[in-house]
Parts: C-alpha cells; sequence; structure tokens
C-alpha cells in the first residue's frame, strides 16, 4: 500500500503531499524544508523513529526498529569519512529491504552516488527508492520550495539539470584541471621547464595519494559508468 505524507498544511511547499517509499531520499539546499518533511512524517504516522548520528559505529550500535517501523535518518553522513558514507548508504538500503520504511535527510553527494549505483545495478532497489530534489521556485515567491521527484536512469543514473543537485564536485575538477593547465602552458613559455620535466603540484593538482584521500567520489563514479554500461550492453538480467 502506498504511503503519502500530506504537506497541505505547510505553506513553504507547492506540493500538497509526496509519497513515501520503502526508500526516500530528501536532499537539497539548506533551508530548503528537508527537516520540516521529516517533522510532518513524525506528526501524520505513529511508529517512526528519528535519528541523528555523527558516526557510523554509533549508528551501528544504536539502530532500533523493526518491520513496518518509519525510520528518519538526519544527516547521518555527518563527520563521516567518505569511504564510511558508502557503507552507511549500503546499511540503510538494507534496513529498507528488511521491511522498514527509511527516510533520509541528507547533504551527502556520497550517499546519493552509492544509491544511484546500488540502482542501476539491482532491479530490486529500482522498486522501492525514491530521491526527492527541495528548490526554491522564484516564480511562486520568496519562500515558497518545490519538491521534484529525481528522475534515476538505469543507464545515466540520476537525472537533473539544476546546478544546486550535487555537480560541486565535477565543476571544481574542471575548474582544477583548466588552472593547472594554464599553470602547465605559462611554466613552457617561461621555459621554466620541458612538459617532461613537469611532476605534480599546479599541474596536475593531487595524484597517486593513498585509496583513503578521497578517492571514494572517483571510484564510485567509474563504478556507475560501469555498471550503465554493463546496463546499456544488456549484461543485467533485468
Amino acid at each position: 500500500m502506498k504511503q503519502y505524507v500530506n504537506l497541505e498544511t505547510i505553506d513553504m511547499f507547492k506540493n500538497k503531499s509526496i509519497e513515501i517509499m520503502p526508500l526516500t531520499v530528501l536532499t537539497g539546499v539548506n533551508g530548503s524544508g528537508k527537516t520540516t518533511i521529516l517533522k510532518a512524517i513524525e506528526d501524520q504516522f505513529c511508529n517512526t523513529k528519528h535519528y541523528k548520528w555523527t558516526g557510523l559505529s554509533i549508528f551501528k550500535e544504536h539502530f532500533e526498529g523493526k518491520k513496518g517501523d518509519i525510520l528518519l535518518f538526519e544527516q547521518p553522513e555527518v563527520g563521516l569519512h567518505p569511504k564510511f558514507q558508502l557503507a552507511l548508504a549500503d546499511d540503510i538500503l538494507a534496513y529498507a529491504q528488511a521491511g522498514r520504511t527509511v527516510v533520509v535527510e541528507t547533504h551527502s553527494d556520497h550517499i546519493i552516488n552509492r544509491l544511484t549505483r546500488r540502482f542501476i545495478e539491482k532491479q530490486e532497489v529500482r522498486d522501492i527508492l525514491k530521491i526527492y530534489f527541495l528548490k526554491h521556485e522564484a516564480d511562486l515567491g520568496q519562500n515558497v520550495f518545490e519538491i521534484t521527484n529525481i528522475h534515476i536512469d538505469d543507464v545515466d543514473g540520476c537525472i537533473c539539470d539544476d546546478k544546486d543537485f550535487f555537480y560541486q564536485f565535477a565543476d571544481e575538477t574542471v575548474e582544477i584541471m583548466s588552472t593547472g593547465y594554464k599553470n602547465l602552458q605559462k611554466k613552457c613559455k617561461d621555459k621554466q621547464s620541458s612538459i617532461e620535466e613537469i611532476k605534480i603540484d599546479r599541474e596536475k593538482g593531487i595524484f597517486d595519494a593513498p585509496k583513503e584521500f578521497f578517492s571514494e567520489f572517483a571510484s564510485e563514479t567509474m563504478e556507475i559508468v560501469n555498471a550503465s554500461v554493463r546496463n546499456r550492453n544488456g549484461e543485467y538480467n533485468l
């Protein structure tokens, strides 16, 4: 049976309700109403449990809830290294698959990426996952927000052209590469060194770093790409 949270009495939303899936993710800029939706769920359903955690070990140790409960996780990624955020996303997915309804409010691109990857890899995840993006709707008033259901494709992943939907890593990477290339051109022009003599620092940024040095985003992105290619080639049993 489908579950909905009623938002009619909340003036800040254009939407009057949203569907709550077994795994529902709320994301968007600060102040867009994600926590307000969690509060509305608490008010409208009697079997909710609301959690705020700052570490994966605490998350596992204090997890409660049984089949049929609605679990509300408010920014569970806070304080966690990216590799633990990825593991946390899989834990959250497991709770949803075990019969709980899970609603996650997050700013973590690592959690979004891991769930997107699982969506691409597994049909059973496609049946239970929704990602909502909350954004300011300028045409509707200064403090009015629209809740958009992000389309997730089994080949292309999350499809959203809004600049606030986790494009910051890609944009910053482009700027690093562009500035590094300009520095490289300047060094060669000034005859400070040849291209062969250029090694690291400003030209290439950070590379050949330990695995724990924030390589998780790139690794997870490659896994999403690989899973997408397999879907395009029909290698998954859909």
